[in-house]
């Protein structure tokens, strides 16, 4: 994480799922030799983080990272603003909502990681009734398979058509490439797509946003690809220093 997030040039937004999250440091307190042990993931500091809710019992599982600025030329200012909302959706460690503003535009970003150990997880989505009036893109690792984008030798997972539907009933539409691999397999496991980028109505008829592009050279070692997505924005909101394409882009990785 610390050589994405060192040599990235490239992203305004990054999205991570079950991210490594341990101990960064302590805090020092009287009645404990040695301090409280602060818990985190990874940093830079060109780059904010951004935490789902989480406690000590049940650790995020999701964590984004929004650029600051450039590496290469420190007068580059981001067009876009990142805020996180900790109030929006289910407060579960394994979900997060980012507000992306650019100009009088408000994107909702969802950052989602199915737990298959943790059933509350899914069941926390499938739960949660979003405004469909809100441009929203969903993306994550579903640990799903389904033939909507799975290859047919792979057992279906009991829970996809709940999740399918789900996605139909809040307008939701897959933008990934059916059967497009993003997971590679260990041993005797079939490479299989379980990282999904998925738009609703309002973002697909308003926004000009790109299909999502694997990109395994970007996922540094994992056994999970990164997938990048941009938005491409208004002439207005680049400026005259912005010297990254006017989009940002999303990196997926388990």
């Amino acid at each position: 994480m610390h050589a994405l997030l060192g040599e990235n040039e490239e992203d305004m937004l990054v999205l991570v799922q079950d991210p490594w999250f341990d101990c960064i440091g302590a805090w020092c307190c009287d009645s404990i030799r040695g301090g409280v042990n602060v818990l985190g993931a990874a940093a830079h500091p060109n780059w904010d983080v951004h935490y789902p809710s989480w406690d000590a019992e049940c650790r995020a599982k999701v964590v984004a990272y929004s650029c600051k600025h450039a590496l290469q030329n420190p007068l580059w200012r981001s067009p876009l603003k990142f805020i996180a909302c900790p109030d929006v959706g289910p407060c579960h460690p394994c979900f997060q909502v980012i507000d992306v503003v650019a100009g009088h535009r408000t994107l909702w970003v969802i950052n989602f990681y199915h737990d298959v150990n943790n059933p509350l997880c899914l069941d926390a989505l499938l739960r949660w009734d979003p405004d469909n009036n809100v441009m929203s893109i969903l993306v994550g690792d579903f640990n799903t398979h389904s033939l909507s984008w799975n290859a047919t030798c792979l057992d279906q997972s009991p829970w996809s058509g709940c999740l399918e539907t789900w996605m139909a009933d809040h307008t939701f539409q897959l933008r990934s490439e059916p059967g497009a691999f993003t997971h590679c397999g260990r041993d005797n496991e079939w490479p299989s797509a379980l990282d999904l980028v998925w738009h609703n109505f309002a973002c697909s008829v308003s926004l000009l946003l790109l299909d999502p592009i694997i990109n395994w050279a970007a996922s540094f070692g994992s056994d999970h690809t990164s997938i990048h997505s941009t938005w491409v924005l208004d002439d207005h909101l680049c400026s005259p220093n912005n010297i990254r394409p006017a989009g940002f882009n999303l990196d997926i990785g388990g």
